[in-house]
């Protein structure tokens, strides 16, 4: 919904198999992806890029358990160089709050700021260019993607 246009999401391939669900994550545009599989996942992201598509990606690679940021993935920084397209890092607050990991269904948020539920916030970041971690180790765009998921979910809890 914040983004305005159609994006593509990756979901965890069991997630299909789940009666219900997997009707519903497609008609949101998720594809599956195994975790384990990094080669084919990698290559079926860069397929969906190629064909124009824009890609949510989650690089924590699930859930936080107790609501903070978690360290990224180092696949991410992979999947990054080679991409050749810009990455918009997106933090989201309240997430958790809303439905924590183990929680059979989520709390409804308010329609306003106010009432029960948990609000949730949604904060781009700048878009990082094409090709500007091209040259970086795989260290160090790990290091920046984190510090600007990270200013993007501040800024995200400042909203909510």
């Amino acid at each position: 919904m914040c983004v305005g246009k159609p994006c593509t999401y990756l979901a965890r391939h069991d997630l299909f198999k789940v009666p219900g669900l997997a009707w519903l994550i497609r008609s949101l545009g998720a594809v599956p992806i195994d975790r384990e599989s990094g080669k084919d996942g990698l290559t079926a992201v860069l397929k969906l890029l190629a064909e124009g598509k824009r890609v949510v990606m989650f690089p924590e690679g699930t859930r936080s358990p107790d609501g903070q940021l978690q360290p990224l993935k180092p696949g991410v920084a992979l999947l990054v160089k080679k991409a050749h397209c810009p990455v918009v890092p997106v933090g989201i607050a309240g997430a958790y709050e809303s439905w924590p990991k183990g929680q059979k269904l989520p709390t409804p948020a308010p329609l306003g700021r106010f009432g029960p539920g948990h609000p949730i916030g949604v904060s781009f970041g700048e878009p990082v260019p094409a090709g500007f971690y091209e040259k970086m180790h795989r260290e160090q765009i790990v290091a920046d993607l984190q510090a600007r998921v990270a200013a993007a979910v501040a800024d995200a809890r400042s909203r909510r």
